[in-house]
């Protein structure tokens, strides 16, 4: 309503997730939209770009558009039925040079990853809209996903050291957050839904679970403005990534180490809380209610306290490059 009724100066895209379905709208700028079911056994992935494809207003299933989105194509030569079926992307969306480096390689990239068998032309926007993963997409994985740079490859800016990298990455430094929204619908909302939050760039961060359930986040967390600042979770996160990026392929392992581990032992910290979550809460409603938020707050704390070690640590690896660089030795 509010596109149709407003308008939109750009495209954009944007998912619905609930606890029996996932739906992803794509603008077409000005007045007009498309929404589309996720298909069960497949997966989406776009880049700043729109991907839908087929549309049709009689499976209302399925999709869902502004009412006039095939009328106005047609009226304004967007869209011709006697050359075919209607193809959202074509009427409404753009193909130019710079979709083949900003949003061509990172589709082309995650299908490849999560779908080895698929023989994408990176330079081509003939992707799939979905496909089908080889294997069941896990959190892990979504992580990996989320921290994609062409890694160790002639695309990878951060193993070259090359900000002129054509490629655009799926994790950039000019990242505020990433976020992964996971809803398993068989568990009881409170843990049922999560969301993984990396602050800043995926690659260099830390993502932590935030319960749907928990009521409030250590303090920390609740500050962080344009300025760095001690007392800011944001910043703490914001300030290992920065040193990472000083010499990313001699400080980034380091970081990459820690994170990976303190991922790995609270997906299991994770896994033993939920069980006791789950053998007590309909005896003992408030008892769980306050042993999720004992484990979000020392979950948290756990986090700052990491990318503070780490930030002395950078820290005191970086003061003795530079020593060992500038050691006028003799002098």
């Amino acid at each position: 309503m509010l596109i149709e009724k407003h308008g939109i100066a750009e495209g954009f895209g944007i998912g619905f997730v609930d606890n029996k379905e996932i739906w992803y709208l794509e603008t077409a700028c000005g007045h007009r939209w498309l929404a589309c079911r996720m298909p069960k056994d497949r997966y989406f992935v776009t880049g700043n770009q729109s991907r839908f494809r087929l549309y049709d207003p009689l499976d209302t299933e399925n999709y869902m558009a502004s009412n006039d989105l095939l009328e106005f194509a047609e009226k304004h030569g967007l869209y011709d039925p006697k050359k075919g079926s209607f193809d959202f992307h074509e009427a409404y969306a753009r193909d130019i040079k710079l979709d083949t480096t900003y949003n061509y390689p990172r589709v082309w990239g995650l299908q490849a990853m999560f779908s080895p068998g698929i023989k994408n032309d990176v330079t081509k926007n003939t992707f799939p809209v979905y496909a089908k993963a080889e294997k069941p997409i896990s959190i892990a994985d979504m992580r990996h996903a989320f921290r994609f740079h062409y890694d160790n490859t002639e695309h990878d800016p951060y193993l070259h050291s090359n900000p002129k990298e054509p490629y655009r990455p799926v994790s950039i430094f000019r990242t505020t957050q990433t976020h992964i929204l996971q809803v398993r619908p068989e568990l009881p909302q409170a843990i049922g839904c999560v969301n993984y939050v990396a602050m800043g760039m995926a690659d260099l961060g830390l993502f932590l679970p935030l319960y749907q359930g928990i009521t409030s986040y250590p303090e920390a967390y609740t500050k962080g403005e344009g300025k760095s600042s001690a007392d800011s979770a944001y910043w703490k996160f914001r300030k290992v990534m920065a040193l990472g990026m000083v010499n990313y392929n001699k400080y980034a392992p380091i970081i990459k180490e820690a994170y990976l581990k303190f991922e790995a032992e609270t997906d299991q910290r994770q896994r033993e809380m939920e069980e006791e979550y789950l053998r007590i809460y309909k005896t003992q409603p408030l008892r769980a209610k306050d042993m999720l938020q004992e484990f979000s707050d020392k979950i948290l704390t756990m986090g700052i306290e990491l990318a503070d070690r780490l930030q002395e640590e950078l820290f005191t690896q970086l003061t003795k490059d530079i020593q060992a660089e500038y050691l006028f030795h003799g002098a």
